[in-house]
């Protein structure tokens, strides 16, 4: 990531999430100016009216959403709601602000028909999450066709870094591993990205 050419903020939601603080961290040592979004400062993605007390930005990272995966079994609504109206509602405040924003979205490929899976791979909405990072996408896609948002989409998954929650893939993985509960015949390679390597 470079510095960028306006003088305006970087909005960073979800800024208190494992990829948020680190997000943060990444811009303000390359001497960005950034707004943090979270409900410890007072905002609420899935409120347009909290979103309103932003100052002028010239960009949005959106970084905020439902991420657990089989909680999107037991709570699908929250998953929506939060992932596909947290989307909207900030594509409405790039509009209002002329803003680019960059979209955090997953794996969203399903069982791979072919390896190593690209992004040219047909998308499959196989879970709840999928599907509201899809929809997500789909929005992104829209505002940049009909309102001139500027748009970028980062298809991340299997991050793995410090200040992870331990219920997350790789912690738990390795703590499973240590704990002899999980055997080395059954660990499953995957591609799997440093946080430090996603900045």
């Amino acid at each position: 990531m470079t510095k960028q050419l306006s003088n305006l903020p970087v909005v960073v939601t979800g800024a208190d999430g494992f990829l948020g603080s680190h997000m943060v961290k990444a811009l303000l040592n390359q001497g960005f100016e950034v707004l943090k979004v979270s409900r410890s400062e007072g905002f609420d993605v899935c409120s347009k009216e909290s979103l309103q007390k932003l100052p002028p930005f010239g960009s949005l990272i959106h970084l905020a959403a439902q991420t657990f995966v089989p909680d999107s079994y037991t709570h699908p609504d929250a998953f929506f709601f939060t992932n596909i109206v947290g989307t909207l509602n900030c594509l409405e405040l790039c509009k209002k602000n002329k803003a680019s924003i960059v979209f955090a979205s997953s794996y969203v490929y399903g069982p791979p028909q072919y390896l190593p899976v690209n992004e040219s791979h047909p998308v499959n909405s196989w879970n709840p999450y999928a599907t509201s990072k899809i929809i997500g996408e789909q929005l992104c896609t829209s505002y940049s066709k009909e309102f001139n948002i500027p748009a970028g989409i980062m298809r991340i998954f299997n991050i793995f870094g410090p200040q992870q929650k331990l219920s997350s893939l790789i912690p738990k993985s390795l703590m499973e591993l240590l704990k002899e509960i999980l055997p080395l015949s059954q660990i499953i390679l995957k591609e799997i990205l440093f946080i430090s390597m996603m900045l």
